[in-house]
């Protein structure tokens, strides 16, 4: 059986894009604000499951514009 390889994967998220982007998606304008929040580890985990790779995931990082 041959050996195959588990990648080490890291995710980095654009915080203001990916909200901005989710409550676009999924919500409306009158939405609350807690509408098109995203769970950045599940979002991260979720990408590893469908990448159809083995694959552990060993962080997430999320950034955004202001301090």
């Amino acid at each position: 059986m041959p050996h195959q390889e588990i990648a080490r994967v890291a995710v980095f998220v654009d915080g203001q894009n990916s909200y901005m982007s989710a409550r676009r998606a999924f919500c409306g304008q009158a939405a609350p604000a807690a509408c098109g929040q995203v769970h950045p580890r599940l979002l991260g985990q979720h990408l590893c499951e469908r990448s159809g790779a083995r694959c552990s995931l060993v962080g997430v990082r999320i950034y955004r514009g202001m301090p």
